[in-house]
């Protein structure tokens, strides 16, 4: 698979309509994923993570400036993979995300 694009990419995919269910694309293929309360994750076999939808309190991951969109229906890259961090499964809660590295660390 292509390597996955640096944190912060531009997205990949958009929707006109957020509170309908969307097919979303990350580029790669996704091996797993979870959901919160208002977003999503999805982890790619290249080992990058994507977030989308509520960015309340930054729980998307890339971080929140008052004024700031606080939604997002298109997927972005927010953890690529480093030859010290792969990430090996993600998860979420209500308001945060997850993910687990091969260093059984907790980010």
């Amino acid at each position: 698979s292509a390597p996955p694009p640096s944190p912060g990419a531009e997205p990949v995919v958009t929707t006109d309509d957020a509170s309908l269910p969307a097919a979303v694309a990350v580029g790669a293929r996704v091996v797993d994923m979870a959901a919160g309360k208002s977003h999503s994750v999805a982890l790619t076999d290249a080992g990058a993570v994507y977030t989308w939808g509520s960015n309340h309190e930054g729980k998307l991951g890339v971080g929140y400036t008052l004024g700031d969109a606080l939604c997002s229906a298109t997927p972005r890259c927010t953890f690529a993979p480093t030859a010290d961090a792969r990430v090996v499964s993600v998860h979420a809660g209500t308001n945060q995300c997850f993910a687990v590295v091969r260093a059984a660390a907790a980010w």
